[in-house]
């Protein structure tokens, strides 16, 4: 670099300042600098993105046994953050659902979440996760098991939430 010019201050520019490279220390640029505008963008490959899928019966169905894939992973590695289970319509008494959620057909979590009558309509039911890493190709499934009693809740969902990194 032939003969660079050292600012041992702040410099203001007005007006447009071009550069044909610009190496700034790491960390430096953060979320406030990066505006949005025609031609601005930060490449995808850059970027973690984040999902919530939602599993979810008929609203006005009661809690039935199932199990459906809601993710495959497709970023190389993945980052579960929560997952939670409710109800539209809340469960009897001596009624229940029980809902797993699953990687690649093991549970991720420390104990499968059971819906009851202590759990409001419309309330999420956060499931403990034991398992939080992912990988590409990985697949994850909710699984509702032992429906049991004789006013089950109805319209049963499930809400997983994760951040995936580039492919």
């Amino acid at each position: 670099m032939p003969n660079p010019t050292t600012f041992y201050t702040d410099v203001s520019v007005i007006g447009q300042l071009r550069a044909t490279g610009f190496s700034p220390p790491p960390s430096s640029v953060g979320d406030p600098a990066l505006v949005g505008g025609p031609g601005a963008y930060v490449q995808a490959a850059k970027l973690q993105q984040r999902f919530e899928d939602v599993y979810a019966q008929a609203s006005t169905a009661s809690a039935a046994a199932d199990q459906r894939v809601v993710r495959v992973v497709r970023g190389a590695t993945a980052a579960l953050l929560d997952f939670g289970v409710g109800a539209v319509t809340a469960a009897g008494a001596a009624s229940n659902a029980v809902v797993d959620l699953l990687k690649n057909g093991a549970s991720v979590l420390t104990a499968a979440v059971t819906l009851d009558n202590t759990t409001a309509p419309y309330a999420l039911k956060s499931g403990a996760l034991s398992v939080t890493a992912c990988a590409a190709g990985d697949v994850l499934e909710v699984r509702v098991t032992s429906v049991s009693g004789a006013n089950l809740a109805k319209g049963l969902f499930a809400r997983l939430a994760l951040n995936e990194d580039p492919a």
